[in-house]
């Protein structure tokens, strides 16, 4: 967490360094390098700052107990192309291919990927059900996944994080930090 000279805690946007390990990237000194106690980290600011970090925390685990947080970003093209497969059955299929080209196609698809079934349903050669089943082998021969929902995780409690360490770090040895 960012904070400003007199180490209250920033309140706008990237103030917060959420990113694994960030922090340790920061911390670049020598073993000699005198340790520095802020007077207005020993009064009463670390609690200030660390309020405004548990609150993130919990900020973000909230999101991940929302199961609408995480459902995935399906393209419209893909969406496209699954209304066309659902309009345009192939008589052939049993419904087992089809149910799993669907599944694979209303997932994230990589831009490489989006990119050939852009060109598999711009094709005007086939139209109508043959279309369908030539999308359907094109989809599942992709080797692509369906999305499978990851556990949400269950609600907590401000309480319920606990601070562990902690580490103020300056980019000069004085009173007034930035990190």
């Amino acid at each position: 967490m960012r904070a400003d000279e007199d180490w209250r805690p920033r309140a706008n946007d990237g103030a917060i360094l959420g990113e694994l390990g960030a922090c340790l990237r920061l911390a670049e000194c020598e073993p000699d390098t005198a340790r520095v106690m802020p007077r207005a980290l020993e009064e009463s600011r670390i609690f200030e700052l660390w309020g405004a970090a548990q609150h993130d925390i919990w900020r973000a685990w909230m999101i991940e107990t929302d199961p609408a947080n995480l459902q995935p970003k399906v393209r419209p093209l893909n969406r496209r192309v699954a209304e066309f497969l659902r309009a345009n059955l192939p008589p052939s299929e049993d419904g087992g291919r089809i149910n799993q080209a669907l599944d694979i196609l209303e997932s994230p698809w990589p831009r490489r990927e989006e990119a050939m079934l852009r060109e598999w349903f711009a094709d005007e050669v086939r139209t109508g059900p043959a279309k369908a089943e030539y999308l359907i082998d094109r989809i599942l021969e992709t080797g692509l996944e369906p999305f499978r929902e990851p556990p949400t995780l269950p609600p907590i409690q401000l309480g319920d994080i606990e601070l562990v360490c902690w580490l103020a770090i300056s980019p000069v040895l004085s009173e007034g930090p930035t990190t």
